[in-house]
């Protein structure tokens, strides 16, 4: 995978789940 994609959709994943806490989801 390309490793800008892969930085990408990490801190996308780090971040939903940031998110998902905060809200309480």
């Amino acid at each position: 995978m390309d490793k800008k994609l892969e930085s990408y959709y990490l801190s996308a994943e780090t971040a939903l789940s940031i998110v998902s806490k905060k809200f309480n989801i």
